[in-house]
C-alpha cells in the first residue's frame, strides 16, 4: 500500500446548474436527499420519524399563522447564493403569482422565515 495521498480537484457548480441537473434526472433514481452548499453538492440524512412529526406539526401552525400571507413549503430547496441551495425543513415564502418565482426555487428575498428544527 502506498503512502502517497490522492489528490482530488473539485468542480464547483453553481445553483443553475444544480436545478437543471435536477431538471435532468440526476437525482430522481437516487433516495439520498441533496442540498448544494457553497458549491457542491452534499448528501443529507433522512430525517428521523421524531423529525418529521415536529416538522408536520410546525407546518400546520405555520399553514394558520401565515395562510393571509404565504406558502409553506416543506423541504423545499432555498436558493440562498449563487452556490447554495439548502433545503431548510419549513420556508414561508411569499404568495406566489402567475409568472413570478415558483415557491419551489424560493429565494431569500421571498422567503418570510425559515426554519430548521433539531428534536
Amino acid at each position: 500500500m502506498s503512502d502517497m495521498a490522492v489528490e482530488y480537484e473539485r468542480f464547483p457548480i453553481s445553483a443553475d446548474m444544480f436545478f437543471r441537473m435536477g431538471d435532468l434526472g440526476f437525482f430522481a433514481d437516487d433516495e439520498r436527499r441533496v442540498e448544494l452548499l457553497d458549491g457542491e453538492i452534499v448528501v443529507i440524512p433522512t430525517p428521523s420519524p421524531e423529525h418529521q412529526y415536529v416538522v408536520r406539526k410546525l407546518s400546520a401552525i405555520f399553514h394558520r399563522l401565515f395562510l393571509d400571507r404565504s406558502t409553506i413549503d416543506v423541504n423545499g430547496p432555498l436558493r440562498v447564493s449563487d452556490s447554495s441551495v439548502p433545503l431548510p425543513d419549513l420556508t414561508s415564502v411569499e404568495h406566489v403569482v402567475p409568472g413570478a418565482q415558483i415557491a419551489s426555487r424560493a429565494f431569500p428575498r421571498d422567503a418570510i422565515d425559515v426554519g430548521e428544527f433539531m428534536p
